[in-house]
């Protein structure tokens, strides 16, 4: 593991069209092998507390992340 990345999540539940792609990159980050850390800051924070994140809807019409 040569490379390492940060990721900072700034945005909650109130921007659900924001938090798949810092998901998405740790992702993929971690399957290229790079050490991959994640910083919740500012509202991202609060997807950390118990139940908020399985009840994000990211677009209308669709599915929670948890379902889908």
């Amino acid at each position: 593991m040569g490379q390492k990345i940060l990721i900072m999540v700034t945005f909650g539940e109130n921007y659900p069209d924001r938090l798949e792609p810092p998901l998405h990159l740790a992702g993929l980050g971690a399957a290229l092998d790079t050490e991959v850390s994640m910083v919740y800051t500012m509202s991202g924070g609060l997807l950390l507390k118990k139940g908020n994140a399985e009840r994000i809807v990211p677009m209308a019409g669709k599915k929670t992340y948890l379902e889908s």
